[in-house]
């Protein structure tokens, strides 16, 4: 089975990509403009599944539309509907969403309270609707964090390093989120497009460790864990308070047979 990874030199695409080479499979990076037709012309003579991974998160809503809804149509258009394409895996986003009172689960009703949000939504409908007689995953990982600089748990671990100062506003630090490893959202996707090359699946689930921490708490982990203080400027933003955000992965567990260990 060959497996075409989009993205394969992004954040997450690497990492998926380094997975897939451990396990000595067969891949191939897309790593052209998706957003534009013309550069679909080759048409694949063997089995392959392929991983979307590529897409754009940022506020600009013409990137969003062309490097998210334009690039997946593209994607399903000129690649998932090859008679040899077996599937696809496409990686969404909790925030189809929004932030939510109730426990998200896959049911939940969608609620995206930005652009990228419904970037997220609309590439999900493309791939439910345009692939009746195909099969995929929808996957829709939380907040990913590593070490990286570009997440905020990777951020405030530079800080603490470096011992430098780290702004938060007050409301920040009681503020719930669900957070999901980086090498931990690699192995799902790994393991969803091993079960998509052997079964016929049409599922959409959420990734999701299944249990939420403020920044205050993730804090006092890191200064356990490297033994250093950070340093702390809290800024009081008027005693604003976000929803949290809280995600069952019971669907994750039972599907992939997945087991999350819950720390950061």
């Amino acid at each position: 089975m060959l497996y075409l990874i989009t993205g394969a030199k992004g954040y997450v695409g690497s990492k998926v990509k380094e997975k897939f080479l451990e396990n000595n499979k067969k891949i191939e990076e897309i790593n052209f403009d998706l957003s534009e037709n013309s550069n679909f012309t080759k048409i694949y003579d063997e089995e392959f599944i392929i991983l979307h991974i590529a897409g754009e998160k940022s506020n600009n809503k013409n990137k969003l539309i062309k490097n998210n809804i334009v690039a997946t149509s593209n994607v399903v258009n000129n690649l998932a509907l090859q008679k040899n394409c077996k599937g696809i895996i496409y990686v969404s986003s909790i925030s189809v969403f929004g932030l939510q009172d109730e426990v998200i689960t896959e049911k939940s009703p969608y609620n995206y309270d930005n652009y990228y949000g419904f970037s997220k939504f609309i590439s999900e409908k493309i791939i439910v609707e345009t692939l009746k007689n195909k099969n995929y995953y929808i996957l829709r990982p939380t907040n990913i964090y590593s070490d990286h600089k570009n997440n905020l748990i990777g951020i405030i671990t530079e800080k603490l390093k470096s011992n430098e100062e780290f702004e938060v506003w007050l409301s920040s630090l009681e503020t719930k989120r669900d957070y999901m490893h980086l090498e931990k959202v690699a192995e799902i996707i790994y393991k969803a497009s091993l079960k998509l090359s052997k079964n016929e699946i049409k599922k959409t689930i959420n990734v999701a460790q299944g249990k939420s921490y403020n920044l205050k708490e993730i804090i006092e982990k890191l200064e356990k864990k490297y033994n250093k203080k950070l340093k702390q400027k809290i800024i009081d933003n008027n005693s604003y308070r976000s929803k949290d955000l809280n995600v069952d992965n019971k669907a994750l567990m039972d599907e992939l047979d997945y087991k999350i260990t819950y720390d950061i």
